[in-house]
């Protein structure tokens, strides 16, 4: 449209643009956001880095978990950043299913092939649950994952192999995941994911956006051309930047004073062993964003880290510290309290549901009898997040008021069209003597 400002007239970072094309669907646009991080940090491989100490220089490859139900947008948002790759990249690539030991193949026979020093590879897991079947399978890729984190100089050989060991240099795993909750437990041992991988991993959780559900396809925007061209001329420059990246005074002296705040709040604070794990990796982590930070806006130059790149950061390691604590919450909990989050489920997912259709669906769900469930509704209660009411179906002209239990946020409407007609006299207690009906 002629005149129409294009996006470009008034950002040119990359993560804001990478958003803006996805936007305005049913994906959330912190997938988005953190999917074009994914793809940054992806571009440069190993040949940026920040000197932390000698020996060590810190890359800023990242693990992402992106966690949602199926239709959340996760293959989609990937597929949009895959679209910004050619064929012929000099990236080294692994989209789909892959064992550990063929991992080392792919890194050693491109090693020996391209001469590299180091072997950063950008695997692709749009569905982990599909490449990395539950079970041993996946546990023992997990596991054997933490070696190609990166981090130091090393080399690491393969010793399972019948066909001779496979000696890899300095790998460097940027990996993209795309998974439910219900992949966790049953894939990663919970030594490993408090030891190593609740450290180094970031688990973004969304859910998709519910007002844009009566859309079909993403909108297309006026720009779309534009913007897209404009997003695939940096991705061949970040194929190509290496070097050092320095740092401002300014962000310097923030990430001084961040640092002494993560001291004070672990002195101060009871923190869980997830918590710990996580919290002693931010020194690192946050630097390894302020890092992607900077190449979403670099355009040529010097690699700098400054003061607002590090602050962007700053406030993301929070989401990081959120995100790692909820997958320790729902992946590796004891069975009453998973049984706990199932009945919550059951019941936000109704918004109110009567006593005898929650115990139907609670007993296919973990929930032994009717008092297991009265105590899992009374943990609820006591919690706030539920209430009981009596109410009467709408129509009805005799008979009992089943007992109905209602999610605390959700508003009922008593018009013509609500369901339930609430009773006068409702106690707002569960009856403990009725059985369900």
């Amino acid at each position: 449209m002629a005149g129409t400002v294009s996006k470009l007239d008034k950002t040119l970072d990359f993560i804001d643009l990478f958003e803006y094309l996805g936007g305005d669907w049913i994906v959330p646009s912190h997938f988005l956001r953190w999917t074009a991080m994914s793809l940054i940090a992806a571009c440069v491989e190993d040949r940026v880095w920040y000197q932390v100490v000698d020996h060590s220089p810190l890359h800023p490859n990242l693990w992402l978990f992106m966690i949602g139900p199926s239709g959340t947008g996760k293959d989609l948002a990937v597929g949009m950043a895959l679209s910004l790759l050619n064929p012929e990249d000099p990236i080294w690539k692994i989209d789909g299913k892959v064992t550990m030991p063929a991992m080392y193949d792919y890194m050693s026979r491109m090693q020996k092939s391209t001469g590299r020093n180091g072997a950063p590879v950008y695997l692709i897991s749009s569905d982990v649950t599909e490449q990395l079947p539950l079970g041993p399978e996946a546990k023992d890729f997990t596991s054997r994952a933490l070696a190609l984190y990166g981090g130091r100089d090393r080399e690491l050989t393969d010793l399972t192999r019948t066909h001779g060991d496979k000696l890899v240099r300095n790998p460097l795993l940027n990996w993209y995941a795309g998974c439910t909750k219900d992949w966790f437990p049953l894939a990663v041992d919970p030594i490993v994911f408090n030891s190593g991988m609740a450290g180094r991993a970031f688990f973004v959780i969304g859910e998709p956006v519910v007002a844009q559900f009566h859309k079909p396809h993403p909108t297309r925007r006026h720009d779309q051309d534009l913007v897209q061209a404009y997003l695939r001329e940096r991705v061949e420059s970040l194929l190509t930047v290496e070097g050092v990246f320095l740092m401002s005074e300014r962000a310097r002296y923030g990430y001084n004073q961040w640092l002494f705040q993560q001291q004070e709040r672990i002195q101060s604070s009871t923190l869980t062993d997830v918590e710990k794990a996580v919290i002693n990796r931010t020194r690192t982590s946050v630097l390894k964003l302020a890092m992607i930070y900077a190449l979403a806006r670099w355009t040529g130059g010097a690699l700098v880290i400054k003061g607002g790149h590090l602050s962007r950061a700053i406030s993301s390691i929070q989401d990081v510290m959120d995100g790692v604590v909820a997958v320790s919450d729902f992946a590796y909990v004891t069975m009453d309290t998973a049984t706990l989050d199932n009945v919550r489920d059951i019941i936000r997912a109704e918004g109110a549901i009567t006593k005898s259709a929650l115990t139907k669906q609670s007993l296919r769900r973990g929930v032994k009898d009717a008092t297991h469930l009265d105590r899992l509704l009374d943990a609820l209660r006591q919690a706030g997040e539920i209430e009981f009411k009596k109410f009467r179906p709408t129509g009805s002209k005799g008979g009992p008021w089943p007992l109905t239990i209602v999610w605390k946020t959700r508003k009922i409407m008593l018009s013509e069209e609500a369901p339930y007609e609430e009773a006068k006299d409702n106690s707002g207690l569960p009856d403990r003597t009725s059985p369900p009906t």
